[in-house]
């Protein structure tokens, strides 16, 4: 799934510049998005690595990782919902943005699973 986190990571840093065009506030509220696919990028390349290292598995260390980019980017995105006007936005965003984290993680969790033990 490296290819298509690349593929996620450039179409979300293409609407940021876009929108750091029009409105620079539209380009920080999207910037914690591409922190998954960003991070699960390095997983594939570092986890194994790591894993050798820390007394862990090639696959926890892959999740801990993932889990990892899912809790910053929560946070990123619960500091910047307040810059949104209204209230029903702010809690559009924050929906919007965890259940797209969390399906995103949960998506490549289970093919990382279904690729180490079949």
């Amino acid at each position: 799934m490296i290819a298509e986190c690349l593929v996620i990571f450039g179409i979300i840093l293409m609407m940021s510049v876009i929108f750091l065009r029009t409105n620079k506030e539209h380009a920080l509220l999207a910037a914690p998005l591409m922190i998954l696919p960003g991070i699960n990028v390095l997983a594939h390349l570092f986890s194994e690595k790591i894993a050798s290292i820390l007394p862990v598995d090639h696959f926890t260390m892959y999740v801990i990782m993932n889990v990892l980019a899912v809790v910053v980017s929560a946070v990123l995105i619960g500091a910047f919902a307040p810059r949104l006007k209204t209230k029903h936005t702010k809690i559009a965003y924050v929906s919007m943005c965890m259940l797209f984290n969390i399906a995103l993680a949960s998506i490549l969790i289970h093919n990382m699973a279904l690729i180490l033990f079949g």
